[in-house]
């Protein structure tokens, strides 16, 4: 049997919750980007390390049932802590990959321009 590593694990969580996302590095750690390059379009890290594994770019508006499964993890503004050994669930990871993807989505949604009214037309 193949041990599966934590940030492998997180990757492939990452890659079915997101299969248009592509993998990049930045700051020497995997990220997935989404639909834009840059900073717009980064969706999520992942990190491993000694004690944890972390998740940064959580999305910003988490809704409150989804928080709450949120609570047996360290949380910072957006960071998530897993400590090693500690049962994660698939499809909480899953969840907030969709919601940053949702994020992602707004914020690249062309705006509208307004109708200008002529108030002056053309007299002359």
């Amino acid at each position: 049997m193949k041990k599966i590593t934590p940030f492998l694990w997180f990757d492939t969580q990452a890659e079915e919750a997101a299969p248009k996302a592509k993998e990049r590095i930045s700051y020497g750690i995997p990220f997935y980007e989404y639909k834009s390059p840059g900073y717009k379009g980064r969706m999520v890290y992942f990190g491993t390390f000694k004690n944890h594994v972390s998740m940064f770019v959580v999305p910003e508006a988490v809704p409150p049932a989804i928080a709450k499964q949120l609570k047996p993890y360290k949380v910072a503004k957006s960071t998530l802590r897993f400590p090693i050994g500690t049962k994660v669930p698939v499809s909480l990871i899953k969840k907030l990959v969709k919601l940053r993807m949702k994020e992602i989505n707004q914020t690249l949604k062309p705006k509208t321009k307004k109708k200008r009214i002529g108030i002056m037309k053309n007299t002359l």
